[in-house]
């Protein structure tokens, strides 16, 4: 099973994820749709030789990801939802009891993976003065714009929001 947490940048997805995984029964993943999309031929070495994992060793170094490199290597040519799919199946192996936390955000990513697996959304949004001061602190710009901006990435929940039984 999956937990993955929708929202927008700066709402408290990573906290979120990171609380959760806290449980003995539960294990965050971080970005894990973000990560198995970014990845490619081009980059995956640069990759998992810079990126320090949550436990505080390098990926390549990592008692989970180390193994999964071999995996992700000889399957970089797939598609997000192929590698989603094998990741997943990797997942269970090491941790055959255990949710899995995806606080990757996008609705996008959630709609390519919710047939892989029993997924339990969570939507977390921020009241719009806090998302944007945030925002703000983070990028700069104007108040204004962000109140739109806001306003435009949680419409797009509206319709998903009619359709699903959120957490």
């Amino acid at each position: 099973m999956i937990i993955y947490i929708l929202g927008t940048g700066y709402c408290g997805t990573t906290v979120l994820g990171l609380s959760l995984g806290a449980n003995t029964q539960i294990v965050d993943m971080g970005e894990i749709s973000h990560f198995l999309n970014f990845i490619n031929e081009n980059n995956i070495d640069n990759f998992f030789d810079k990126t320090i994992c949550n436990c505080g060793k390098s990926i390549k170094e990592c008692n989970y990801w180390k193994d999964f490199y071999s995996i992700l290597k000889q399957n970089i040519h797939k598609s997000f939802v192929e590698k989603y799919d094998i990741h997943l199946n990797y997942f269970k192996t090491k941790y055959p009891n255990k949710l899995m936390v995806d606080s990757s955000m996008k609705l996008e990513y959630f709609n390519k993976i919710k047939d892989l697996e029993k997924v339990y959304p969570i939507l977390l949004t921020k009241d719009v003065r806090n998302w944007s001061i945030s925002v703000i602190k983070k990028h700069g710009g104007n108040v204004f714009r962000r109140f739109f901006q806001w306003y435009f990435f949680n419409r797009n929940f509206l319709e998903f929001d009619k359709k699903i039984n959120f957490i």
